[in-house]
């Protein structure tokens, strides 16, 4: 590493553009002899819009403000990972650990953002790099096991996959009929949520004929296509939801309402909750609910998550909400504009 000059391992913002396009095809051209271009490569004119959406992410290391090295993932369904666009420049390969560091923050956030296993593609030509994943964990597999949705570049012929976390919690999305046959399970989701603070429109103690009046209303609402709920299940048993609200009116029809979010007292710190809004906003994006809005109490632990989410804070409204305590508490108010 040219004088031991310090690395930066940071998040791609506009800045690094340049600097992204000429590391990498510089590479592709100059040391893999690859007829490539940055037109053939369409996501490297928009690595925000490809990559940092859901719970994808791309990363640079920086030396002195000068790329040396990037590497990219992308969400193409739900728990799956693509590795994309890893690459080091020369000068910084070998005992800089560049390769490592750049890896090792891609894995800590998939981790963190409940993304189960990770796919990627590469060239026959790039020895080096088979082997840094495979002393990594990753695993070769054939072209025909490659997960569907894979995003699978022309020149990429060899495939490795490593799994990342168990494949422990299940999340769907159910119909009025499922809300209704789990009725007993999602009552008891609310009412231990209610009962440990959540602010969620109820008060503790949750008596069971009001949970149970509670979700009749919500199966009638997703028979009605009016509301879209994701359940999440660890060993058959439910852990967790979210609801989408869909506005109805004609001036509206492209925004929608996050509600409900719950995650099981004893389930959380699990990235359940982000799995649950990971597969709301990809089921939004596709219903064309490009504008998505919420409301969570001040000062608790989801505001926090929304605010990690991308969800952008408009403001607090005082004295809002009532809460077991009696006492008035302020509402915060989040939006977020997904890419159409």
């Amino acid at each position: 590493m040219p004088g031991g000059m310090s690395i930066e391992i940071r998040p791609h913002v506009e800045e690094h553009q340049a600097g992204v396009i000429d590391l990498i095809l510089g590479i592709q051209r100059s040391e893999y002899g690859l007829a490539i271009t940055a037109a053939d490569q369409p996501d490297l004119a928009d690595i925000a819009g490809f990559y940092q959406i859901g719970a994808g992410n791309f990363w640079v290391a920086l030396a002195a403000g000068r790329v040396v090295g990037t590497i990219g993932l992308r969400e193409f369904a739900l728990g799956q990972g693509a590795l994309r666009k890893m690459f080091v420049a020369p000068d910084y390969r070998g005992g800089a650990g560049v390769a490592g560091r750049l890896l090792a923050t891609l894995l800590t956030w998939a981790r963190a953002h409940s993304v189960r296993s990770i796919t990627l593609g590469t060239t026959a030509r790039f020895l080096a790099a088979h082997r840094f994943y495979e002393k990594h964990g990753f695993g070769l597999i054939p072209a025909e096991d490659l997960p569907a949705g894979f995003p699978r570049m022309a020149v990429d012929t060899r495939f490795y996959s490593l799994r990342v976390m168990p494949d422990e919690v299940m999340i769907q999305r159910w119909d009025g009929a499922a809300v209704a046959a789990r009725q007993p399970e999602l009552c008891g989701l609310l009412q231990r949520c209610v009962d440990d603070g959540a602010s969620i429109g109820f008060l503790p103690p949750l008596a069971a004929a009001a949970a149970e009046a509670y979700w009749r209303r919500v199966s009638g609402a997703v028979q009605a296509g009016e509301t879209v709920l994701w359940a999440a299940e660890r060993d058959g048993r439910v852990v967790g939801s979210v609801q989408l609200a869909l506005e109805t009116r004609a001036n509206g029809d492209h925004r929608a309402e996050v509600a409900k979010l719950m995650v099981d007292p004893a389930a959380r710190r699990r990235g359940i909750g982000r799995a649950l809004m990971s597969a709301l906003e990809n089921e939004a994006g596709r219903l064309g609910r490009t504008t998505l809005v919420l409301d969570t109490r001040e000062g608790d632990p989801s505001e926090r998550l929304y605010a990690g989410l991308g969800y952008q804070r408009v403001g607090v409204i005082p004295e809002y909400a009532r809460g077991a305590d009696g006492g008035l508490h302020g509402t915060v108010f989040f939006y977020k504009l997904l890419k159409p």
